[in-house]
């Protein structure tokens, strides 16, 4: 009687029996995807000339859970003269989009500078959208 005695250890055991969580790198990659991950569609956009104190039309940008576990706390945190118009959904399943409504109320003559910073909790990828405009 003869006995094979395998040379590896499988992935799918480590997922299994690594408590120590070791091997976090292992157990949060599937297929080539991270567990959490943030996709933003456009990194950056210029709102263009805009009137002071006057509030811009809508802009939409949008993002996607590029992981395969859903992504149930995340926030939006808008900088500059722009305004956040949209409510954020509660769980952003995988490969799922998030849209956001932007506008911009400039309060000062010349150049718009913000952004839009997605903060997800250990989500990999991008997570800025930079904005500019100029106020006249």
């Amino acid at each position: 009687m003869s006995v094979e005695v395998e040379k590896y250890l499988s992935v799918d055991y480590f997922r299994q029996h690594d408590f120590d969580v070791t091997s976090n790198k292992i157990r949060d990659y599937v297929n080539d995807k991270p567990r959490y991950g943030i996709k933003v569609l456009v990194d950056t956009f210029d709102f263009g000339e805009l009137k002071i104190n006057n509030e811009s039309k809508e802009y939409i940008f949008s993002f996607l859970n590029s992981g395969f576990d859903d992504i149930t706390t995340f926030t939006v945190k808008i900088l500059g003269d722009f305004n956040l118009k949209s409510e954020l959904p509660v769980i952003l399943k995988p490969n799922e989009f998030c849209h956001l409504k932007v506008s911009c109320t400039p309060t000062q003559v010349g150049k718009i500078i913000g952004c839009i910073y997605i903060n997800a909790f250990m989500a990999e990828g991008s997570h800025l959208i930079e904005l500019t405009g100029t106020a006249i």
